[in-house]
Formats: C-alpha cells, sequence, structure tokens
C-alpha cells in the first residue's frame, strides 16, 4: 500500500494539478476533435455495491446547420449509410463497443473504467441548449446477461468466491467470469466451511455481492497495475488491497465534509438461531463487543455505545447448519453495526486513484470524527470548474496516536 498525501500526489505524480484533462477512446479510437469540443461533462462514479458507471454530457446542438449533432436529426437512411454523418449519429449508441474513460492531469492520466454505453438520454428544451447524456456500465455488465443455478457444498465465503471465478460456461466452453478474482488470505484461513449454498437464478456478481454482505464482507474491483491485471476483490474492507492510502485534512486537502455519528440501531450483543439438520437440533449462537474481532473496530466509540443505553440483544433468524456458521453471522451483523456509526461525505480535488474500496485518513475534525475511512463509493467530476472528486466513506479505526485537533501526518513533515 501506497500512502501519500495530497501535496506529495501534487509535486511526485500531477505536478501541481495544473491541467486537468480526460480521455475518451472507443474501440481503441480517441474522440475526433470536433467531437471532443463537444464533451461539456464527465463522471465517474464507483461504489463497493454497485457496478461502476461513467456518464458524458454532450452538446447536440449542431448551430451551423441549424440540426441535431448525435441524435434527434438522424434518417433511417443515414443510420444505415455507414458514412461520416451515419458514424456521428451512431457513435453514442448503446452496443458492445468498447469504451475506455481516463482522468489526470497533464501528460499523467489513470483509466478510471473500461466499459460499454448503455443509454443515451437527450434533453430537448425551448430555453436551453440541447445536450446529450450518455451513460454506460463496467465490464461487471457482462456478468448480467442470464442467471444462473449452481451449488456449492463444505466450502468457506472465500473459497466459494474463488469458484465462482473458476465455473466453466457450458456453452460458451469458457469462464463465465470475466476476471480473476482474490481474497485476503489471512482472513480466509479464519473462515469456517458452510455446509450448503445455493445460487438460485442469480446473476454471478449479484451472488457474490450477497454473499460478501452476510459475512461483513466487500467486493471491489482493482484496476490492472504492473503488479496485476484487472481482478476483484473479495474480502474484509480493512484487508482489502488498497491501491493508495492518502490523508486528507480539513481545511486544507479536504475542501467539504458532512459527517454523521450516530449510535441509533446499536445493540451491546447478536445472537443468530439456526437448525442443525444432521443433528436435528438448535442453534445459537452469541456474540458481544468483547469479542477479540470487533474490540479493535472504532474502539474509542464503544464506551459511547455504552453509554446511551443501546438495545440489549438482536435476535435474528437465519439459514445456518453449524454453530460456526452462526458465529460467523452473528459477528458481521455486529460488525457491520459498528461500521455505520461514523460516516461522511466529502470532497477534495479530483485524485484519480481516490476509489471505492479504498482507505483515506481524515485529521483536523477531533478524535471523534478524525481516523481511517474505508471509501464506499466515489464520484469523479470534470467540467469547466475543473475535477473534483466526491466520496461517501465510514470510520473503521483510529490512527495509533490521537486524531484530535489537526490530527496527524502520515509522513511527519509533509503538508496534506
Amino acid at each position: 500500500m501506497i500512502e501519500r498525501t495530497v501535496m506529495q500526489a501534487s509535486k511526485d505524480v500531477y505536478h501541481g494539478f495544473y491541467v486537468p484533462r480526460f480521455e475518451v477512446r472507443i474501440e481503441g479510437a480517441g474522440l475526433p476533435n470536433d467531437v471532443l469540443r463537444d464533451v461539456i461533462e464527465v463522471k465517474y462514479k464507483d461504489n463497493v455495491d454497485e457496478l461502476d458507471t461513467f456518464q458524458l454530457t454532450v452538446n447536440n446542438w449542431d448551430a451551423a446547420n441549424n440540426k441535431f449533432k448525435y441524435i434527434g436529426s438522424e434518417t433511417a437512411e443515414q443510420l444505415k449509410s455507414g458514412d461520416k454523418a451515419g458514424q456521428r449519429y451512431k457513435l453514442f449508441e448503446p452496443c458492445e463497443k468498447q469504451v475506455k474513460i481516463s482522468m489526470g492531469y497533464g501528460a499523467t492520466m489513470k483509466l478510471m473504467i473500461t466499459g460499454t454505453f448503455t443509454t443515451m438520454e437527450p434533453e430537448f428544451s425551448p430555453s436551453a441548449a440541447a445536450t446529450l447524456n450518455v451513460r454506460g456500465t463496467n465490464v461487471l455488465h457482462q456478468l448480467r446477461k442470464y442467471k444462473v443455478d449452481d451449488q456449492y457444498k463444505q466450502k468457506t465465503p472465500s473459497q466459494i468466491a474463488k469458484a465462482v471465478g473458476q465455473r466453466q460456461d457450458k456453452e460458451l466452453k469458457a469462464k463465465r467470469f470475466p476476471m480473476q478474482i482474490v481474497t485476503d488470505p489471512e482472513s480466509e484461513s479464519s473462515e469456517e466451511q458452510i455446509v450448503i449454498v445455493n445460487q438460485k437464478q442469480e446473476y454471478d456478481i449479484d451472488f457474490l455481492w450477497k454473499q460478501a454482505r452476510a459475512i461483513g464482507y466487500v467486493v471491489a474491483i482493482q484496476e490492472k497495475t504492473e503488479e496485476h491485471p484487472l481482478q476483484l476483490y473479495f474480502g474484509p474492507s480493512e484487508a482489502a488491497e488498497n491501491r493508495v492510502q492518502y490523508h486528507l485534512e480539513w481545511g486544507k486537502s479536504l475542501i467539504q465534509c458532512s459527517p454523521r455519528l450516530t449510535t441509533a440501531n446499536q445493540y451491546k450483543s447478536v445472537t443468530v438461531n439456526g437448525w442443525n439438520r444432521a443433528k436435528q437440533k438448535a442453534i445459537s449462537y452469541k456474540i458481544d463487543l468483547t469479542d477479540p474481532k470487533l474490540k479493535k473496530l472504532n474502539k474509542d466509540l464503544h464506551e459511547m455505545i455504552k453509554l446511551c443505553d443501546p438495545r440489549e440483544e438482536l435476535v435474528v433468524d437465519e439459514p445456518v447448519f453449524s454453530e460456526a456458521e452462526a458465529k460467523q453471522k452473528a459477528l458481521a451483523i455486529l460488525r457491520d453495526q459498528l461500521k455505520q456509526m461514523v460516516k461522511m461525505n466529502g470532497t477534495t480535488i479530483g485524485l484519480p486513484e481516490l476509489r471505492a474500496g479504498s482507505i483515506v485518513t481524515i485529521t483536523g475534525l477531533g478524535s471523534r470524527l478524525s481516523g481511517h475511512y474505508f471509501i464506499e463509493q466515489t464520484e469523479h467530476i470534470l467540467n469547466d470548474s475543473g475535477y473534483q472528486t466526491k466520496f461517501q466513506a465510514r470510520r473503521e479505526d483510529i490512527p495509533s496516536s490521537s486524531a484530535s485537533g489537526g490530527g496527524r501526518n502520515i509522513n511527519p513533515g509533509a503538508n496534506p
């Protein structure tokens, strides 16, 4: 993991954040200059629980010829002709064209997404300029072509995820999943086997998300780097192989933020009940905040939970078949509750490497709000006003030293 302040990123990578720019390549070719000048805004959005998406807002009015440029003035013959006008009308058409969008500064560009166009949404108004919003999703959209039935026996959650990545499509005689699925070895070693898990008419990606949420894990894209190809991470957020860990300080690199601290829906303990079919007897497992796997998670806020008189116990009935599986689900529920205590919406300067699944260290907001945050969602926006990154995050830990007041620097002596 690379630890970096925004000042370091400015100096070492992005050359002062001068000349923010984007690049759009369709089937390997960049946009023609006349089309490039029509692009008003580029947005990229990712989320640990959703497909990555992008949106281009494009000028759709040809003032010289008094007609719409990309949609709204075409004829059926022009669409079939294949000439220059026909190609322009079909340029953003939803199809299987591969689209790559990069963002950055000057000559330093980072690939944000590889995907396909899915939606054309023109806006026609008598009082405003005609524009076209073009939307698309990343390559995981390919996994929603068909639903499958499958079954996994006596496997841990991580083993199930890996098995999904290895499954073969009988008709295509190729892997169903288009990329490698990686897990966290340390976490995997402590997982318990699940007697049986059924995948019933579900898309593979949706099935993985459901399995991750059941035990408090995340599913996150890890873009291609020199070290590894494009891959999917399945595992706990706190153990994810995050790209770059940025340090953001309020009033400096953190432009705007709206934190939320709440003790609502907090419990002292969670009990999961199930049924052991083999032994024909009830299963019940209770877990509380003293569990070793929870003691370090936002540990400075545990006392607040006790003082606020949380609900005594949450009891849930789950389809579990062993005590180990019940323990794993109880731990996941209580861990997820703790992670919801402190959340934040924030804005910083455009940082292409700041993505969902990353970790940021936020300081300058006092001991209860400063700390290590897991990024759940980012939105990168590049337009005439410049380049900004907005994010949604949840606090999962505090720095090793107190983060009150101005906080601490990851790299002492460097100003964020």
